[in-house]
Parts: structure tokens; C-alpha cells; sequence
């Protein structure tokens, strides 16, 4: 078994090469990270595999065209960009700490892989040891928070307390491990699930398929938890979104199957035997723990959105906020929705058999503003 921490150790080392592709020189610094050139043409061994023959006879001995496995893709590493993010290679030892490359150069470097070895890395971010995520950031030599501007790609965990900020990067320790975190973008463009033939098959990138044989306690196949630690002064600006899932289905083109839904959640009840309880396919809940609503616009477990900016809408009468439907093959339901209690719907009492139920609306935004009622007739 190889051990995993301490900065001496073989598995933790890889030595490759370090490529300047900027217009100035640069400093190699210890704990800097670096990602492989995916993209490069250029190659070290000073053979054309494209071209092939004699290596006095080849015109460009120190390139590889695209398509002939050049080694420069996984020997030559360069300083983090905005579109390396995917192949992050490790980061530097102290090898060459301070030890300045001109532009366009080479130099032998020793780096340490990210395959969880505790080592230590450069950071331009306070840090609490076991806690903090450390992710890539373009142009930069040093791990930082990961920014959502520039696409800042998770790849270690601190495993030490540190007081660094962007102005006085320094060193701690840090455990790498990026496949601890789901990262699949490319500097913003979507990696694709199909070849560029295409295909008509169904295609799924995430796969989480798991059973549980027991008889008590809860099961749950993906937990999902994001907390805002805040208090009013240091959010007074506002947050934006608390978001511990965040979903969006692009659909570019015309699709023409009978259901397209962009994010869909089905719940299939499978059950051996009788149904002794009650069931819900998707069960969306805010609670609020006693703080002061006084000043909150409004409240509300479930928001639904629609924006139509087509040239033309769908059929008259066509566009809804909410669409319910019976599967083929089943009972049609009982009722629009049951309520657990009349207060659930806001619903005012029944004060004579001569007055309607009402369900109050209010119209918060845009013309129209204040409350409307859905009236249900009391007549047979």
C-alpha cells in the first residue's frame, strides 16, 4: 500500500516538461499548479509521427499534427489558462522554486499528480484546514476559490490554515483529489455526449443506480446541501440565489417528439404489495425556523416562470403557466388537488349555503396589482 502523505514520495511525482507559451518570461514557483497542452502540436522528441521516414528528412521534425498521438499532449505542461481547466496535471514541487523561464522556452520540471497525496500547494485564499475547496483560476499560479467567472475547475482541499490573499500568495497543505468534484465544462463550452456523426440513440453521462434492502431509517441516492452562513450587514447587497440544485435544459433546434420537457422528475412506484401510505412524486417545502418576515415581499414553496419570445406563440389559448396530465392506461384522479386543511389553500369559511367559496390571488407585479379570487360556486 502506498502512502499517501508526505512530500518525498514516488507516486506523488511525475517529472515532464514545462512550456512558457506567453510573451514573457515566467517564475516557477513551488505549489504552482499546471495543466497538461491538449491541444499542442508540438512535440519534444523532434519526430514527426504524422510525416513519418527519416528524421534527417522530415520538414517539421518539431510538430505533430493532430490525429498522430503526439507526446506533447501528456509530456509538456503549461501555467493555468482559460480553456486547460479539464487537464490539470499537479502541481509543482520546489525543485526549481524561484527559477525564472524565458518565453517560448523549456524546462525541466518535477510536479506532484493529483492522486490524493498530501502535498503543498500555492493558494491566494485564506484557508481552514479539512474545509476549504482550492480550484484553478486563468493566468494564475496559485489555487484560489472556485470562481464561477472564469470557470475555476475544484481540485484539492486545504489541509492546513493559512492567512494568504491574492496580493501575498504563499504555501500550505493540500490534499489533491479533483475527481472528488464534478467538473465537466470546457472555458464555458459543453463537452458533447455525442460523436460530431451524431446519433439516435439514448444517451445518459451521470449514472446513479442504486438499491437498499432495508427495513428501517431513510434511503437516499444523491444528497444535495448548500447553506448561506450570513447575517443581515454582510448580505445587506443581496445574495442572488441560495441554490443547492440549479437545473437548466438548453433545447437548440426543432424537436418534434410529443413530450419535451427540458428538466423532468418522475417518480415510479413499483410496490409488492398494498399502498399503506401516501405518496408524492416530487414533495418542494420551504421552513422557516422563527426569523423576522417583516420585511419579505412574499413567500412561496414553488415559482413557476414562462417566457414566450417566439415569433409566434402556440395555438390561441395554448400558452399555460401549469399543464396536468393522466397517463394512458390508469383512473383519472378524483380532483383538481386535495388540500390538508382549508387554511393549506387560504380558503375563507363557509358562513351560508347561499355564499362561494373563495381562493384568494394576489397580483403582486404589472398592471393590475392586488387580489383576485377564484370563486367556487356552492350550486349543485
Amino acid at each position: 500500500m502506498s502512502v499517501q502523505f508526505g512530500t518525498n514520495i514516488s507516486v506523488a511525482k511525475k517529472r515532464v516538461k514545462f512550456y512558457n507559451r506567453e510573451s514573457s518570461a515566467v517564475t516557477i514557483y513551488e505549489g504552482m499548479p499546471v495543466c497538461y497542452i491538449f491541444d499542442t502540436t508540438a512535440n519534444i522528441l523532434g519526430y514527426d509521427k504524422g510525416a513519418g521516414g527519416d528524421p534527417k528528412s522530415q520538414s517539421t521534425p518539431d510538430t505533430t499534427a493532430e490525429g498522430y498521438q503526439n507526446e506533447g499532449k501528456f509530456l509538456i505542461v503549461e501555467t493555468v489558462n482559460d480553456d486547460n481547466h479539464l487537464w490539470f496535471a499537479g502541481v509543482t514541487t520546489g525543485a526549481k522554486n524561484g527559477k525564472s523561464v524565458a518565453a517560448t522556452s523549456y524546462e525541466w520540471i518535477e510536479i506532484y499528480e493529483p492522486n490524493g497525496a498530501i502535498v503543498p500547494v500555492r493558494v491566494d485564499v485564506y484557508t481552514t484546514v479539512g474545509v476549504t475547496i482550492l480550484a484553478l483560476e486563468h493566468d494564475s499560479q496559485a489555487l484560489t476559490q472556485p470562481l464561477s467567472t472564469s470557470e475555476g475547475r475544484p481540485v484539492a482541499i486545504a489541509e492546513e490554515d493559512g492567512t494568504y490573499s491574492s496580493g501575498t500568495p504563499g504555501l500550505v497543505l493540500a490534499r489533491l483529489c479533483p475527481n472528488e468534484f464534478i467538473y465537466q465544462d470546457s472555458n464555458g463550452t459543453a463537452l458533447s455526449a455525442v460523436g460530431s456523426d451524431g446519433g439516435t440513440s439514448d444517451v445518459v453521462v451521470n449514472r446513479i443506480n442504486l438499491t437498499t434492502a432495508q427495513t428501517a431509517g431513510k434511503f437516499t441516492a444523491l444528497d444535495i446541501r448548500a447553506t448561506i452562513e450570513s447575517t443581515a450587514s454582510s448580505q445587506s447587497g443581496g445574495c442572488g440565489y441560495g441554490l443547492a440544485l440549479y437545473a437548466q435544459a438548453d433545447i437548440n433546434g426543432v424537436l418534434s417528439g410529443s413530450q419535451n420537457a427540458g428538466v423532468a422528475f418522475w417518480t415510479n412506484i413499483n410496490a409488492g404489495g398494498d399502498l399503506t401510505t401516501q405518496y408524492f412524486g416530487l414533495e418542494v417545502g420551504i421552513y422557516e425556523g422563527g426569523a423576522d418576515l417583516s420585511g419579505c415581499g412574499f413567500i412561496a414553496p414553488l415559482c413557476l416562470r414562462m417566457q414566450i419570445d417566439g415569433t409566434s406563440g402556440p395555438t390561441a389559448k395554448r400558452q399555460y403557466q401549469m399543464y396536468l396530465r393522466s397517463e394512458g392506461g390508469g383512473s383519472d384522479p378524483d380532483g383538481l388537488f386535495a388540500a390538508y386543511t382549508l387554511n393549506s389553500i387560504g380558503m375563507t369559511a363557509k358562513t351560508s349555503a347561499a355564499v362561494s367559496h373563495i381562493i384568494p390571488i394576489e397580483i403582486e407585479h404589472g398592471s393590475g396589482t392586488g387580489t383576485y379570487y377564484i370563486m367556487v360556486s356552492n350550486a349543485a
